[in-house]
């Protein structure tokens, strides 16, 4: 082999393993940031310096909509934080806190909705279950923009 051919090969290799560098330090940083939203999710939060958007009723998805499309072009999976809001742009994410007992949650608007006179959100199973509102149905909850 002459020089030129094993400077290619030496490229390759090293392209190779900056790729897996950046693949490795890309998904760190995903699962650590995936792990501090669990972390605000769970916490306890000051809603003092934070800005409401919006305050009235939520809803939550029913069952029978498991695996179907949302308007984001996601699945709806009732086990993730989503919800579903008339103009908020997708991917937003908010604080919903129930005005009743104080439990908040942190979701992702991934569709639009409701459409349905006098609610102004429709959440996920799983974000509804965290609120306290399965029981009920529908719950009145503020509105808070999460600080990105």
């Amino acid at each position: 082999m002459n020089f030129f051919q094993n400077l290619r090969i030496f490229i390759q290799k090293i392209t190779v393993q900056a790729a897996i560098v950046c693949l490795s330090a890309s998904s760190f940083w995903a699962c650590a940031s995936r792990a501090s939203l669990q972390e605000q999710r769970d916490e306890g939060g000051d809603f003092s310096k934070l800005q409401k958007i919006q305050s009235g009723v939520a809803s939550y998805y029913s069952s029978k909509f498991k695996g179907k499309k949302t308007a984001s072009g996601e699945l709806y999976a009732p086990d993730k934080y989503t919800a579903a809001h008339k103009t908020l742009a997708f991917g937003t994410q908010i604080y919903v806190k129930s005005v009743k007992n104080g439990k908040q949650v942190l979701v992702k608007i991934n569709d639009r909705g409701p459409f349905v006179a006098g609610k102004i959100l429709d959440l996920s199973y799983a974000a509804a279950e965290k609120l306290g509102m399965i029981q009920a149905g529908n719950m009145s909850v503020e509105m808070y923009k999460y600080p990105n």
